[in-house]
């Protein structure tokens, strides 16, 4: 192998031979001297740019990188159209489906259907026992003779006092007047007397004013238990009314899931059966897209699906929902910050619940400048570099200023289209160090 002292040496040597030379043209004169010093420049000349051939080769066998420049893979930087995707995992579900719940409370008498059935709008599903619907009729119609009982009792309650103790409070009232006057104009009658009258006055008076208390207590209680009758009436009423017979089906479509059978008893709020249109038009994908992925989302971009259940296939769609806000949500492994879309797709093949891998397009960036991926590397200080090959296969490191992703390759703004970039650099490589292309060795 050849070092630069070899190209050192057979420089110095020429050198030696150049003083010899010097001497012996010094010792001329005249004309043979002026002719000789052009010939000595000559030599000289021819000299240094052998040596100097030499020197060169020694370092750059064949006119390449240096003999003991590291070897490495060189990639140059070119100009694509980058497709920025953000790839998630999600589900196939569908996007409507009906469910029926009970109006009311009733014991289910027979189902009609199962899941996996094709029903059309108006189709009976399950009948319900009429024995709970004879009970509540019945229920009423003690209920609507309570409530008239009552009414009669608060009419009562409302009377006032009877007439006849109304003549004797006026006719009480009346004596008490006369013999009062009877005493005051000259005593025709006694003290006694006039005290008489007026004790029979107070007796009616208290009579009277005692059967209206008691009016007004009745009264109250009366119209108490008037309210309780009507609103026992009401909901009778109501539960009757919600006490349906059968169920039907509200629309055509497919049973997805029964969960009521023969023998339970329904109530309002717990599900009996649901029905849902499970053509391709009726699906959605649901999927968490990370924060980081998420910023450039938007309605209407496209996503390609891959589904495992079907393989070799890809399908399209669109997507077509972006939740307002970002939740915790499972994605892949981890629990990460991540804001849930659906995606429309109508193509034939794919079934709810299957798995799916959806890359949904965010950016589209024309005459990106791209390096790989693996040329990039984290220095101390937390930036970006690459290493950049010269034309004399030395480098230089460059602070690189990445932008987006789209698989091996990322978008790199301060790099030229060409530039020849050293990928997955060592950890020995340094600013102006010397490299050989990994091709270059191959050939």
């Amino acid at each position: 192998m050849y070092d630069d002292k070899d190209g050192f040496r057979a420089a110095e040597g020429e050198a030696t031979n150049q003083r010899g030379l010097m001497r012996y043209f010094g010792s001329l004169k005249g004309p043979k001297r002026k002719k000789a010093a052009i010939v000595a420049g000559a030599v000289l000349l021819c000299v240094l740019l052998a040596g100097a051939a030499a020197w060169n080769l020694a370092r750059h066998p064949g006119g390449g990188a240096p003999r003991n420049a590291l070897p490495v893979e060189i990639e140059a930087a070119h100009v694509e159209t980058l497709v920025c995707k953000a790839t998630v995992k999600g589900a196939v579900e569908l996007s409507d489906v009906a469910t029926i719940f009970p109006r009311g409370t009733s014991r289910v008498k027979a189902v009609h259907v199962e899941a996996g059935d094709a029903v059309r709008a108006g189709q009976r599903l399950l009948d319900y026992d009429s024995d709970a619907l004879d009970e509540l009729k019945n229920g009423l119609e003690d209920a609507r003779l309570a409530l008239r009982s009552a009414e009669s009792s608060l009419a009562a309650a409302r009377r006032p006092a009877s007439d006849a103790e109304k003549i004797r409070l006026g006719a009480a009232r009346a004596e008490y007047a006369r013999m009062k006057v009877l005493y005051d104009e000259g005593g025709a009658v006694s003290k006694k007397d006039v005290d008489a009258a007026y004790d029979a006055m107070m007796q009616a008076e208290s009579q009277v004013a005692s059967k209206q208390d008691a009016a007004t207590d009745q009264k109250d209680s009366a119209q108490v238990a008037v309210e309780q009758a009507r609103a026992n009436v009401a909901r009778l009423e109501d539960e009757i009314a919600k006490c349906d017979q059968y169920e039907t089906a509200p629309r055509d479509g497919t049973v997805i899931s029964v969960s009521v059978k023969s023998g339970d008893v329904s109530s309002p709020g717990r599900p009996l059966l649901e029905i849902a249109d499970v053509s391709a038009a009726n699906l959605i994908i649901k999927a968490n897209v990370p924060e980081n992925d998420a910023r450039d989302l938007a309605i209407g971009q496209t996503a390609e699906i891959r589904c495992d259940a079907i393989s070799n296939d890809t399908f399209f769609g669109t997507v077509s929902k972006i939740s307002p806000i970002a939740e915790k949500k499972q994605v892949g492994d981890a629990i990460e910050t991540a804001l849930t879309v659906e995606i429309a797709c109508d193509e034939p093949g794919l079934k709810s619940g299957y798995s799916v891998d959806a890359a949904i397009t965010t950016r589209v960036i024309e005459d990106a400048v791209v390096i790989p991926l693996m040329a990039a590397m984290s220095g101390a200080d937390g930036k970006n570099y690459v290493f950049v090959m010269r034309d004399d296969y030395s480098v230089e490191k460059r602070e690189a200023k990445l932008g987006e992703y789209s698989g091996i390759y990322v978008e790199a703004a301060n790099v030229a289209a060409g530039e020849r970039i050293v990928l997955s650099p060592p950890s020995t490589l340094a600013e102006g160090s010397f490299v050989r292309p990994a091709s270059d060795i191959r050939n």
